[in-house]
């Protein structure tokens, strides 16, 4: 969703093509966990892709409207893959790092289950029962519809109709959660890693913001974030043989 669907194609095919790459690459055991980031960014944006086929105006985006059902279906495959995304970042950094650091992944795994189970069950509450669904507003993702509109400023927004926020304190929108669980960047070993994926990751959010504002199209804004994330991953040889870092990856997978 990032500017068009031209953009949207091609970083599906680049996500998809580095995730085969990676396999076939194997420069270290993290090539394999590297897979799955790009899948994750490579279904991500082919959900993307398609919606901007069946994407609402702006103009339906505050009024009780009905969705078209290819874009409803494809709103609610989104939301539940935003809400996956933590227990793959959390999965890749158990898998990314050295074996005396995996344990340490366990807990951000089950929380970030949590938070997955927590908000597609809030989605089910507030699309099947109707239950004190709120609409947050225009620069909220909480509507009255599960739809995918062009925003103010031609980009994707999502809407989604979610049940009461005070009931689920795990929830989207407030972020909270989900940036509290991509902190696990942070922690993973050898140390490199923890300072230039997050250094990556966080500085091409903020860009993202800054372009667009931290409005309701800033999530659907992230490819800058995945591309750059896939970019890395590409030259982590280059980063490895540069710095001298060889002898931090003499660990096989086990």
């Amino acid at each position: 969703m990032c500017w068009d669907i031209k953009y949207s194609a091609a970083f599906t095919v680049f996500h998809l093509a580095t995730a085969a790459y990676m396999y076939k690459r194997n420069f270290t055991f993290r090539d394999r966990a590297y897979v799955l980031l790009c899948l994750l960014y490579g279904s991500m944006e082919l959900l993307e892709f398609l919606s901007w086929i069946v994407v609402e105006p702006y103009s339906k985006m505050e009024t009780n409207h009905k969705c078209n059902d290819l874009n409803k279906y494809l709103t609610i495959a989104s939301f539940v893959h935003l809400s996956v995304q933590p227990v793959v970042w959390c999965i890749w950094a158990q898998r990314a790092s050295i074996q005396s650091r995996k344990n340490m992944f366990t807990i951000p795994i089950v929380m970030a289950i949590v938070y997955a189970v927590v908000n597609v069950v809030r989605l089910y509450f507030g699309e099947v029962h109707e239950l004190e669904v709120q609409n947050g507003g225009p620069n909220s993702n909480a509507g009255i519809v599960t739809c995918t509109y062009e925003g103010p400023n031609s980009h994707v927004a999502w809407k989604f109709k979610l049940s009461n926020y005070e009931r689920f304190v795990f929830s989207f929108p407030t972020w909270f959660t989900y940036m509290h669980l991509s902190t696990v960047f942070f922690f993973v070993r050898p140390l490199y890693m923890s300072i230039f994926t997050p250094t990556v990751f966080f500085g091409l959010c903020a860009l993202s913001g800054y372009l667009v504002g931290f409005s309701i199209e800033h999530p659907s804004y992230w490819c800058l974030t995945s591309v750059g994330m896939s970019v890395l991953m590409l030259l982590e040889p280059a980063i490895v043989n540069t710095l001298r870092l060889n002898k931090l990856d003499k660990e096989k997978s086990v």
